[in-house]
C-alpha cells in the first residue's frame, strides 16, 4: 500500500503560531481511500459536534485533495503533498461542499511538543490496521488529558500506543 503522510500547521488569524497550537498529522491510502487524522492542536475553540480537544480521526471512503495556487489536485499514489498547500477531504458517499472538511496549511515543519513526533506514524499506522478490520466507516476517538498541555498530549499518545486496540471495534 502507498500510504502518503504529511502536517497541516494552524496559525492564528495573524497567521502566527501560538503556544500549544500544535500541528494536525495524515496519513492516507489513496488506493483504499482509508484516512486518519491526529489533530493535536490545545487551542482548538469548540465548533458544532467538535469540542475543541485533540481527537484520531478514522475516515473510510475519503477522497483527498490539495488546494494550491487555485489548482485542486486530487492525492494519487506516490503523490507528495505540496508545502503551502491546504487540504479538502470529503466523504465519497456524501459529495457535498458543505461537509468537506477544510484542512490548515500543509507543512513539513510541523510545530510540535518534544519527543511526539516519532511516535505520530506509528499511532497512525495501528489506526490503520484496525480501521480496516472494521465494518464502520467512521471513528472521532477523544485523546483525553489531565490538563491541556504537551506533557500531558505526550504522555497520551505514549499510552495510546501501549493499548491492545485505539478504535472501539
Amino acid at each position: 500500500m502507498a500510504r502518503i503522510t504529511w502536517f497541516t500547521q494552524p496559525k492564528d488569524k495573524n497567521g502566527e503560531i501560538k503556544k500549544d497550537m500544535y500541528a494536525s498529522f495524515y496519513m492516507y491510502d489513496p488506493e483504499t481511500l482509508d484516512y486518519v487524522r491526529i489533530r493535536l492542536d490545545l487551542t482548538r475553540q469548540p465548533y458544532g459536534r467538535d469540542d475543541g480537544n485533540p481527537a484520531i480521526v478514522c475516515r473510510k471512503n475519503r477522497i483527498v485533495i490539495v488546494l494550491k495556487d487555485g489548482k485542486e489536485n486530487i492525492l494519487k499514489n506516490n503523490d507528495d503533498p505540496k508545502a503551502g498547500g491546504q487540504i479538502l477531504d470529503h466523504d465519497m458517499v456524501n459529495n457535498n461542499r458543505n461537509t468537506w472538511h477544510h484542512g490548515d496549511e500543509i507543512t513539513y515543519t510541523p510545530y510540535l511538543p518534544d519527543g511526539i513526533k516519532e511516535n505520530l506514524e506509528e499511532l497512525a499506522l495501528k489506526c490503520f490496521n484496525e480501521l480496516q478490520k472494521s465494518k464502520n466507516t467512521s471513528y472521532n476517538i477523544p485523546i483525553h488529558l489531565e490538563d491541556k498541555n504537551a506533557k500531558f498530549l505526550s504522555d497520551a499518545i505514549n499510552a495510546l500506543l501501549k493499548q491492545k486496540s485505539v478504535l472501539p471495534i
